[in-house]
């Protein structure tokens, strides 16, 4: 059984159109390239991947992932409704700074997302595109940390394919 992913503000939306998964292209650093059918009218606009990442070790940049935050029962409840109230599974713009590995093959931020931001792009603010996409966070120590794969290596991915 294939799944079925929505592309809308809210997993709510009635009008949510909703993409039928025909295969899997390709698999690798937590992240996958899929193949999906057009249920009707436009694709959504693709977003631009940055080609050279501009973050390294130790330089943090500003930046933003744009995600649906659940109401994520692993993080702190009081801070979780301090930061995000009440309203969950609504597309949020959720802001950080980040930097690279030493290989720029993983992003680190301080974004706070839960459950439900997986599979987010991050994007650079100084340029608009995209810097990897979200997988995953921890928090720990009265910290938030985050990660993402570069868009170097969702690039590199993509190239095994065409």
């Amino acid at each position: 059984m294939k799944e079925q992913y929505f592309f809308a503000d809210s997993t709510e939306d009635k009008k949510a159109k909703r993409y039928k998964v025909i295969n899997v292209k390709a698999a690798g650093n937590r992240v996958a390239i899929l193949t999906v059918a057009d249920p009707g009218g436009s694709l959504p606009a693709p977003l631009k991947l940055i080609e050279n990442p501009l973050c390294t070790k130790g330089r943090f940049l500003p930046g933003y992932i744009v995600g649906y935050p659940s109401k994520d029962a692993r993080f702190p409840p009081e801070l979780r409704t301090k930061i995000f109230g009440t309203l969950y599974n609504v597309q949020r713009i959720m802001p950080s700074l980040y930097e690279c590995d030493v290989d720029k093959s993983i992003i680190h931020h301080d974004s706070t997302t839960l459950g439900g931001c997986g599979g987010a792009p991050f994007i650079d603010l100084s340029t608009g595109n995209v810097a990897g996409l979200h997988w995953g966070g921890s928090y720990d120590d009265n910290k938030k940390h985050g990660f993402a794969t570069t868009s170097d290596q969702i690039l590199k991915l993509l190239n095994t394919i065409q």
